[in-house]
């Protein structure tokens, strides 16, 4: 009885969510984190996501402490994504936990499935616009990530890292 609640609940926050998704006004944005609390595996204290944000699989993704997640952009959380704390995510950045399998030639690449790779994201990163992060990464402590760079490889501590495929650009 109680579980079904629960599922009736998430049901509700989840639909209340959608109405509520484009909607840009400072009342309204308190309204969505206090709602994604409920849906999220974890979400922190002080966060912010902003509108027209879309999560996937919202369970697989924990954010920590002073997360601020703007506009447009879209995580994906078929695999594990952990944001962790003092974390911006610019405009219409793209984080992706899986991807698709397409080796076996005698099959549609559609009818192969996916593969779930978790992302971590250590505390203090700066991402910056449009950028895509791809499965199976970590982004270390300190990191910032240049505008519309794709992130396909680990990145070093305080290191400043962009381009496609991104690259070490310096240390900061």
């Amino acid at each position: 009885m109680f579980t079904t609640l629960i599922k009736i609940g998430n049901y509700f926050i989840n639909i209340l969510l959608k109405i509520i998704k484009y909607m840009d006004f400072k009342f309204i944005m308190k309204i969505r984190n206090y709602l994604f609390k409920f849906v999220l595996g974890k979400m922190g204290k002080n966060c912010n996501i902003c509108a027209a944000v879309t999560l996937i699989s919202p369970k697989n993704i924990m954010i920590g402490d002073r997360v601020s997640i703007h506009h447009n952009c879209y995580i994906g959380g078929r695999g594990k994504i952990n944001i962790g704390n003092y974390v911006s995510i610019a405009n219409g950045s793209i984080i992706v936990s899986e991807e698709h399998n397409y080796n076996d030639l005698n099959l549609k690449i559609k009818e192969q499935g996916i593969t779930e790779k978790n992302i971590i994201i250590e505390d203090n990163v700066w991402i910056g616009a449009n950028v895509k992060i791809l499965g199976g990464v970590t982004i270390k402590t300190g990191t910032v990530i240049a505008a519309g760079a794709v992130v396909n490889k680990d990145t070093l501590e305080n290191s400043v890292v962009g381009g496609v495929p991104a690259k070490l650009i310096k240390y900061r």
